[in-house]
């Protein structure tokens, strides 16, 4: 992941000898209820290779058995997860083969929801763990074939506590 995330940092400007002019500005998104994060899915050229050149590690080929599930997760807020998420997600999900399922597990500052129209609501991870909704009432198609997503959910007050015991485990088998 370190190798992507130099990627995008040069693509972000972060190099002077990298000779492309790259545009990529979702680095710096933070939660934040007058400013949803707008992620642009139209990428520049470089850092669409770039994460084709991960989509093409995590795939499964004729050596490889298919991973099913990829953890993004960042240090510190504003350092670019939820876009790297959603980005390689959709990239993901451009394979014809395979339906992706971005799930939002950031239950302090959630934001998926918000990057995809239409996606905002309570219902959620959160709803499924605490068994008060079934699956099928929490996830939502996007508008990008073959990707769905299961937003957060309804704010609890103890996110920590959401990843004990068994209900986030079966729900990720």
């Amino acid at each position: 992941m370190s190798k992507i995330y130099e990627a995008l940092t040069k693509a972000d400007g972060g190099s002077e000898s990298h000779q492309h002019k790259v545009k990529f500005t979702p680095f710096h998104l933070f939660k934040d209820n007058r400013h949803p994060p707008k992620i642009d899915f139209d990428l520049e050229p470089y850092v669409e290779e770039q994460y084709q050149k991960l989509r093409r590690q995590l795939l499964p080929g004729p050596k490889r058995s298919p991973i099913k599930v990829v953890m993004v997760a960042a240090t510190d807020h504003g350092e670019g997860g939820t876009t790297t998420a959603a980005i390689l997600a959709s990239t993901l999900a451009k394979s014809k083969n395979c339906k992706i399922l971005l799930v939002d597990a950031n239950f302090r500052t959630p934001a998926l929801d918000s990057v995809f129209d239409g996606q905002e609501n309570n219902v959620g991870l959160s709803d499924l763990i605490l068994s008060e909704v079934a699956a099928d009432d929490s996830i939502y198609q996007t508008n990008l074939p073959n990707l769905f997503v299961l937003p957060c959910g309804k704010p609890v007050s103890s996110p920590s506590y959401m990843f004990d015991g068994g209900s986030i485990t079966d729900l990720l088998t």
